[in-house]
């Protein structure tokens, strides 16, 4: 990812993570990051948990948030060019 495009991220993602943290502590309990799981994932909240939580440690850092969005967002930008295009989109997803 371009140092651009990270740039343009960044913020949406450091303020949905603020918004999950509800302590503000800068970590996500694991009471936290299920309420998220429930409202917003629709997922199994403790499946979603450890599929974030990368070190194990009950916790998801700013960082493990992070991590698997900017990866979609690497892995949609075809060419590489620090934008997703609807082409590009279009290609990665099938639809």
């Amino acid at each position: 990812m371009t140092a651009k495009a990270l740039q343009s991220l960044a913020p949406k993602i450091e303020a949905e993570f603020k918004t999950l943290d509800k302590d503000g502590n800068g970590q996500l309990s694991l009471a936290e990051f299920k309420a998220a799981a429930f409202s917003k994932l629709g997922q199994n909240p403790e499946l979603t948990l450890q599929k974030f939580d990368t070190n194990k440690d009950g916790k998801v850092s700013q960082a493990e948030f992070r991590a698997p969005i900017l990866g979609a967002f690497d892995r949609a930008d075809l060419n590489k060019d620090g934008k997703v295009t609807a082409e590009e989109a279009k290609k990665v997803t099938g639809r």
